[in-house]
């Protein structure tokens, strides 16, 4: 749009200098960015690794692995879909408590949330580790050829669900505190690691090893948001109002899911 200014000035002999001149960025604009942007680099950190696992399972597997990878992985995204409203919830109350320097307040609220989101996860992963087979049915027989690929992958990945919802979780939690900077340098490291771990993994067990660098590259970005909130003292475990505050949650998580689904 500004070339075509610029060109149509030229073309009737305009200065340029009559164009209206583009307001500077205000501090509100300057805050909504340095928010926006490395959440932005987090949301398409996903589908780019997704193309990295889908590019070297197709170098170094099968069409048939890259079938049965596919299919686990959108069941597992079901069920992390179902368990990740409480980013949603959190990120917006920790910023009005943050404002508010209710600092206890703040504590109580995350150390509830990380509770309830791990036993969301357990109940989740217990479900897909013990139901993995009648799961895969849903969508494969069992006598198709990609159902042995997706089941390996499936029951891996599993064991990521705990790590995937708390990272997901801190997140929000850090970006209710407007620290979004370091969360995002450790989730584009944990994503090299990830990158390195897939074809070395892939090459010596197969479609699993896609699904166990994932798992490991969560524990990595879990270890150290944790000790990120740890070294903030943000952990309590005082919480006087926890079943309260749990059943809110999950209220509130209902009406989420409701939009969502």
């Amino acid at each position: 749009m500004l070339c075509l200014c610029i060109i149509q000035c030229q073309s009737y002999n305009l200065p340029i200098k009559s164009l209206p001149k583009i307001p500077k960025m205000n501090v509100l604009n300057q805050k909504i960015w340095n928010l926006t942007k490395p959440a932005t680099l987090n949301y398409m950190m996903g589908p780019i690794v997704g193309m990295i696992d889908t590019f070297w399972i197709g170098q170094l597997g099968n069409p048939t692995q890259l079938a049965g990878a596919g299919t686990a992985e959108q069941l597992f995204s079901i069920f992390y879909m179902m368990n990740s409203f409480l980013p949603t919830i959190i990120s917006p109350k920790i910023n009005h408590l943050h404002n508010q320097q209710n600092n206890e307040k703040i504590k109580q609220l995350i150390s509830c949330s990380l509770i309830l989101s791990v036993m969301m996860s357990l109940i989740s992963t217990t479900i897909m580790l013990n139901y993995s087979n009648a799961l895969l049915n849903i969508s494969l027989s069992k006598q198709v050829t990609i159902f042995n690929e997706a089941y390996d992958y499936f029951v891996y990945r599993s064991f990521g669900m705990i790590f995937t919802l708390n990272n997901c979780l801190i997140f929000g939690i850090f970006r209710g505190f407007m620290k979004i900077d370091k969360v995002i340098n450790i989730i584009f490291k944990s994503q090299i690691i990830n990158i390195v771990l897939n074809p070395i993994f892939m090459t010596y067990i197969g479609v699993k090893g896609v699904a166990i660098s994932s798992v490991l590259s969560d524990i990595y970005v879990s270890f150290h948001y944790l000790k990120m909130l740890y070294h903030d003292k943000q952990f309590t475990l005082k919480m006087p109002h926890f079943v309260h505050d749990v059943l809110l949650l999950l209220k509130q998580g209902i009406f989420i899911l409701h939009i969502k689904f």
